[in-house]
């Protein structure tokens, strides 16, 4: 355990499976993290997350959940907790909030000994749960309200969500943080022109998942296509199970030789930043990364009136709000930001890395009974 002028030990556990939001998310504030606090992580799949880690030389243990069951994981989890000894063990998604806490309790089941540990919401449920899964659920309200000492949700709107479930005592908001210095580094990528005279770029980022609704996006722009006074391309940035659903789309709409698909990009800001409108029409989104990044890069963004969205760019010059979660309201939506005289946006302090690495740490060091900055860490 931390003790006076020592660095907080910290373990995060998370999947890795996805280079997704949570993921991005969780490797920008791991690296905010790293100068002040001991850190371990622990992925349950090996791939970018995991990489990108190694390359800060972050310590990660991979344990592929593809290759043990449940018991075995969390076995091995007890036994990384017993080796490094972490005063804060903060997990990420359902399956992790479960077996870490779990875990947690099998290393030390003496309470005032034990790691403390909280998780974090990085957006609503997706879908509702069952048959097993509304037992898993149900696992993870109670290990939530028993074995966790807090919730850090995203927005203030995912936060209000959440306390219909948990103590509203339990529930921190912390937005989500972008690394901006490197990002403005970053060089364009040259789109291949696809029709004749200026182009204007259109692009939706994320998994293609139901509630990205990408169908929306597709159904906007074949919208916007009718229009003769605007040369558009659309732009696909991502991959799911809903690609080749969406590809027969935008057949049927005649409009595939507008639209490309580029599937999963790893150097995805680079195409972030060549286009001239970024599109958010999720169902619902927390705090997503993508948007962060774009404000960084200088990027529109039109997007849904939902979640923590409203919080990043109501005010915001050089960005609209749809006010209808439809293939029409986005389609002119979409035409007024391009009418419009472009303005760069701007971004609030409280979505920052460093922002968010400070909150993160303070409420990392309030349930220690410490006092904790970023630059030092006393306990009394």
């Amino acid at each position: 355990m931390a003790s006076l002028n020592q660095p907080l030990r910290v373990m995060h556990i998370i999947s890795g499976d996805l280079w997704a939001g949570a993921e991005v998310q969780a490797y920008t504030l791991l690296k905010h993290l790293q100068p002040d606090c001991e850190l371990s992580v622990v992925c349950l799949n090996d791939g970018e997350l995991s990489a990108r880690l190694g390359a800060l030389h972050i310590p990660v243990e991979i344990i592929p959940e593809a290759d043990f069951n449940a018991a075995q994981i969390l076995f091995r989890l007890r036994k990384a907790i017993l080796v490094f000894k972490p005063d804060i063990i903060h997990t990420h998604r359902q399956k992790e909030n479960i077996l870490g806490s779990i875990a947690n309790l099998l290393a030390n089941p003496i309470a005032s000994n034990r790691a403390k540990c909280l998780r974090t919401a990085h957006g609503a449920p997706e879908y509702a749960p069952t048959g097993l899964q509304r037992i898993q659920v149900a696992l993870d309200t109670w290990v939530a309200n028993h074995l966790q000492f807090g919730i850090i949700a995203v927005s203030e709107d995912l936060g209000q969500i959440l306390k219909a479930t948990y103590a509203p005592e339990k529930i921190f908001v912390i937005h989500n943080g972008v690394d901006i210095e490197p990002l403005q580094a970053i060089e364009p990528i040259e789109f291949q022109p696809a029709t004749e005279g200026p182009t204007r770029h259109i692009g939706i980022v994320g998994r293609l998942e139901q509630i990205k609704r990408v169908d929306l996006f597709l159904q906007a722009a074949k919208l916007i296509l009718t229009k003769k006074n605007l040369n558009c391309h659309f732009h696909i940035l991502g991959d799911g199970k809903q690609k080749p659903e969406l590809v027969r789309l935008a057949k049927s709409l005649e409009i595939d030789r507008f639209v490309t698909f580029h599937g999963h990009q790893s150097n995805v800001h680079r195409y972030i930043k060549s286009l001239d409108v970024l599109v958010i029409c999720s169902d619902h989104e927390g705090t997503p990364m993508v948007v962060l990044e774009a404000c960084a890069l200088g990027v529109c963004v039109v997007a849904n009136k939902t979640g923590g969205l409203p919080e990043i760019i109501a005010n915001e010059d050089g960005h609209l709000l749809s006010n209808e979660h439809s293939a029409r309201g986005y389609a002119q939506t979409i035409e007024n930001i391009l009418s419009a005289r472009k303005k760069t946006p701007t971004l609030n302090k409280k979505f920052t890395a460093e922002y968010n690495a400070k909150k993160t740490i303070e409420l990392y060091g309030k349930k220690r009974k410490c006092t904790a900055t970023l630059t030092s860490t006393k306990c009394t």
